[in-house]
């Protein structure tokens, strides 16, 4: 059974809404992370940061049979999430955890991969992923590294020491539109290249109508197949889990991204993170169609 260790954090969000509808959920890219991969049948290790006080947001996770290390913090990550009717929306962070430290990763003993995911800029240093790109392949979500908050409120911004990271780095995770802040390109293609010249070896790219693998001899595009998007948030995190998968079970950049576009379209049409079976993901992965760019 592969082994992945997934380091970041598992929030307490509000979402609220047009009509003043608010709904309370566990979230944090790191549970949407380990659910998946352990769905997939993965043997999972969360490394979390958070108050001992909110611990039994973690039975649900525990209860899979994920293997859970709470790393004390004097507070919980709490976000409030406020929809637009066009779909955009404004984070608020009512209250961070503590940044984790270099020597966290000594809680990954073993693993064929490891997964971070920052919430905000200051969630994890250099050094860490250097630290961690020891242990295995490093498959990092860009996404908290591109927000910075002022005044309690998200704001995005560019990462400054993306080249200096890009080393340590197997795989970025970005979407269209942290792709646009880090290389300042709107064209997709364009983005994906400027992102290699930078140093990162591998990019998966979500977008509202499929993903992207980009590798150094292949760059493929395959779409989602879903009848209706019901759950969006969670998107970028299944992907990142169900391409970690594919690279622990050695599958090829075109058998990943139709398992990525897979994984993704099942998780889009439920809200939630991923729960469906491998069995379930590779049957419709057969369904996908993959276009070499």
């Amino acid at each position: 059974m592969p082994t992945a260790c997934v380091f970041g954090y598992v929030t307490k969000e509000w979402e609220i809404h047009p009509g003043g509808i608010i709904r309370e959920i566990v979230g944090g890219g790191a549970y949407f992370v380990s659910v998946a991969l352990r769905s997939l049948g993965a043997s999972v290790r969360l490394i979390v940061r958070m108050c001992e006080c909110d611990r039994h947001l973690l039975e649900e996770l525990s209860s899979m049979g994920i293997s859970v290390e709470l790393i004390p913090s004097s507070t919980t990550m709490k976000c409030r999430l406020r929809y637009e009717r066009d779909g955009s929306r404004t984070i608020e962070v009512i209250e961070p955890a503590q940044p984790f430290e270099p020597s966290d990763v000594s809680k990954c003993i073993y693993a064929d991969a490891v997964y971070v995911g920052p919430q905000t800029q200051n969630d994890f240093s250099l050094e860490f992923l250097e630290r961690a790109s020891r242990v295995a392949p490093l498959f990092l979500d860009v996404q908290g590294f591109t927000r910075r908050v002022v005044n309690g409120v998200v704001h995005y911004v560019d990462w400054e020491w993306k080249g200096e990271a890009s080393r340590f780095v197997d795989t970025l995770k970005v979407d269209d539109k942290e792709a646009r802040i880090l290389t300042g390109r709107s064209n997709i293609v364009e983005s994906l290249n400027a992102l290699h010249e930078l140093g990162f070896k591998n990019v998966l790219l979500t977008t509202n109508e499929g993903v992207y693998l980009s590798t150094p001899d292949s760059r493929f595009f395959a779409r989602y197949k879903v009848a209706r998007v019901v759950g969006r948030t969670g998107r970028g995190d299944t992907a990142v889990a169900a391409y970690m998968y594919s690279r622990m079970m050695g599958l090829d950049p075109r058998q990943g991204i139709a398992l990525v576009a897979a994984a993704v379209s099942i998780k889009l049409g439920s809200v939630g993170p991923l729960r469906a079976s491998l069995d379930a993901v590779l049957s419709l992965s057969k369904e996908i169609e993959v276009e070499e760019l």
